[in-house]
């Protein structure tokens, strides 16, 4: 995993401008938000804000040329989750800009679409809720 983390900060660090650098602290800061460390739900894991509605919440407005920038090399690395993109993407970036290491271990997975954050915000709000939890067989909840 080292030098797959080598290979992913040696892209980014030779083409990220300040703008993007930026942009890569806020998009893994606004993935990570959503974490509650009473229940476990919410944060990075399932990468919930590509999809609708989260991807058009105003405070996420801009994001999309982030999450754009790292298309390419998500691409590159088709074993590495969007989630753990995202979130590394933002240490990479905390580090270029001067900022301390930070560790980072890599594990979280994607969703393949935003229906577990709708079910979830429709039907486990109140209670503990995983997005490995989310039932498979859902295709709809509006």
């Amino acid at each position: 995993m080292r030098i797959f983390a080598c290979r992913i900060q040696r892209i980014l660090f030779s083409s990220l401008s300040l703008s993007h650098v930026c942009s890569q602290v806020r998009l893994a800061w606004h993935s990570c938000g959503s974490y509650s460390k009473a229940d476990g739900s919410g944060g990075s894991s399932g990468c919930l804000m590509r999809f609708s509605p989260e991807a058009g919440w105003g405070a996420n407005a801009g994001l999309a040329t982030a999450r754009n920038f790292l298309g390419p090399l998500a691409q590159q690395f088709p074993g590495l989750s969007n989630a753990d993109l995202y979130t590394y993407a933002g240490a990479v970036a905390v580090e270029h800009m001067g900022g301390p290491a930070i560790p980072f271990k890599f594990g979280r997975t994607d969703a393949t679409d935003g229906v577990c954050f709708r079910y979830y915000i429709n039907h486990c709000a109140s209670s503990s809720f995983s997005i490995l939890s989310c039932p498979s067989s859902i295709t709809s909840i509006y």
